[in-house]
């Protein structure tokens, strides 16, 4: 009968240290596993970091192209008052010079 308890509690120390050796590979895998997504993820990150640099970049490229666009008009806007103002000036002195 000893010999059966001796025997048996053989078995439970090796079934406890099966189980134990199991878990510790259970959380090794799921570290590995942690970690595989952590890396995915930072992947993920660096792509959507050059994609915003990408169009903050795009921006200021557009913003630059809209001051220019504005400039040329306010230029042509003041010309054509000029223009304006040319002809008027000329018409205002013919007619002062014919008296009207």
């Amino acid at each position: 009968m000893e010999h059966l308890i001796k025997e048996d509690h053989a078995n439970l120390n090796h079934l406890f240290r099966k189980m134990d050796e199991l878990e510790r590979k259970l959380e090794q895998k799921a570290d590995r596993v942690v970690s595989v997504q952590v890396l995915h993820h930072r992947n993920e990150i660096d792509e959507l970091i050059e994609k915003i640099n990408t169009l903050e970049q795009k921006l200021e490229s557009l913003k630059g192209l809209m001051t220019t666009i504005e400039k040329s008009e306010t230029e042509a806007e003041i010309k054509e008052i000029d223009k304006s103002r040319v002809k008027k000036s000329w018409l205002v002195s013919m007619l002062s010079m014919f008296g009207m």
